[in-house]
Formats: structure tokens, C-alpha cells, sequence
């Protein structure tokens, strides 16, 4: 239900960062072309989006995360229920490698300016650090091959914190994969599972004690 999720949003999103943002949760109808332009067009009012049961499906997902390429204000996004299989998965990891890329580029501007003598006019943090940070896709059809791709990409994106997985036929193959991954990543602090394929969180287990951010499985 809807206001679970917005619950759910407001016990994820409670840093610091979103406490100054306004409270905006967005539940579009479906994806259509004003929506389009608003991620397009980096629409700051647009910061969290419920697009659950909207029946996407990965044509409707690869047009969403186009969408989203250039945008910097969207940080939690529920794509649940979306009939999304590889293809869309594939899409989606594209996005978060592309905002990871982006950051890591941002972040050693940033570094250069602090480090020269020329004048920083860029201020706002926020903006070179964004992107998508709270990631929702449960009861969808990624599979293995498609939860490995969103894996991959969590070893360039030091960006997302909380992501779920439910639901979604993952099993062994997957999760090993994604422990892999996760070995590289030091910013995803919530993994949901519930409800797959694999037997046993053993892939996980060093992961978990090695790990300096991931607190919640």
C-alpha cells in the first residue's frame, strides 16, 4: 500500500541532506510525457516516486531511466511490481553506473578546485554527491542474470543506500554475484531478500563481517 511505502521513505530518507528537502512523494499514475520532462528536467519537487504496479515492464523502465540520466533531485525511487526482467535490470544498472561515473568525475573536480588556488564557486554538495539512494524492487522478475547486472553495478556506484530485492527468483548464481559486488561497495547500508530462490545467506556471510557500511540484511 501506498502509505506504507511513504512510511517506509520516511524511515530510509532521514539524513540530514533529506530532512532540508521538502517532503514530496510522488505517486505517478503512469509514465507519461509531462513526467518525462520533469526528470528530465531535473524538476526539483520530484524526490521520491511510488511507480509501483504501473506495469512498466522493461520498455517502460529503459524509458524511465533515460529520463533520469541527467536529473539530480530524484533520490528514491519504488519500481515494484513491474514486470521487470533482464533487459529492465540491465537498464536500471546502466543508470547507477552512470551516476556512480559521474560522481567519481564531480568528486575530483571538486578535489582539484580545493587543492588550486582558483576560486570555488561551487557550493552545493548535495549536487555533485546525488543520485538515486533509495532503490525498490521487489516482487519483480530479474533472475539471476538480471540481479547480476544491478551487482556489477553496485562496484562503481558508491551512491545507493538502501535497496530491496524481494521477490524476485534470485537464486544462488545471484547472490553470489552480489556478495562479490558488495565487497566493493562501501556506501549500500540496507539489503533486502526476502522470499528468493537460494537456500542459504552463506555467499553473504564474509561479505557481512568484512563489510564497514552494510548494517542490514
Amino acid at each position: 500500500p501506498s502509505g506504507a511505502i511513504a512510511i517506509l521513505f520516511s524511515l530510509i530518507l532521514r539524513d540530514g541532506r533529506m530532512k532540508r528537502l521538502r517532503r514530496v512523494i510522488y505517486t505517478p499514475t503512469n509514465l507519461n510525457q509531462n513526467l518525462f520532462h520533469r526528470l528530465q528536467n531535473d524538476d526539483t519537487t520530484l524526490i521520491r516516486i511510488i511507480f509501483s504496479s504501473r506495469n512498466l515492464g522493461d520498455t517502460g523502465v529503459a524509458t524511465l531511466m533515460h529520463a533520469l540520466e541527467g536529473n539530480t533531485n530524484l533520490s528514491a525511487l519504488d519500481l515494484s511490481s513491474n514486470r521487470i526482467e533482464t533487459a529492465g535490470a540491465l537498464s536500471i544498472a546502466s543508470l547507477l553506473m552512470y551516476q556512480g561515473r559521474r560522481n567519481y568525475c564531480n568528486n575530483i573536480i571538486m578535489s582539484a578546485i580545493a587543492n588550486s588556488n582558483t576560486p570555488n564557486n561551487i557550493n552545493n554538495n548535495d549536487k555533485m554527491n546525488s543520485g538515486i539512494r533509495t532503490l525498490i524492487l521487489g516482487d519483480n522478475n530479474l533472475h539471476d542474470d538480471g540481479v547480476n547486472s544491478i551487482a556489477y553495478a553496485l562496484e562503481t556506484n558508491q551512491i545507493l543506500e538502501s535497496l530491496m530485492l524481494d521477490d524476485n527468483c534470485i537464486g544462488a548464481r545471484g547472490l553470489t554475484v552480489l556478495a562479490n559486488s558488495l565487497r566493493k561497495n562501501y556506501k549500500l547500508e540496507r539489503l533486502h531478500l526476502k522470499h528468493n530462490s537460494f537456500q542459504s545467506l552463506a555467499p553473504l556471510i564474509a561479505c557481512l563481517f568484512n563489510k564497514r557500511s552494510l548494517e542490514d540484511v
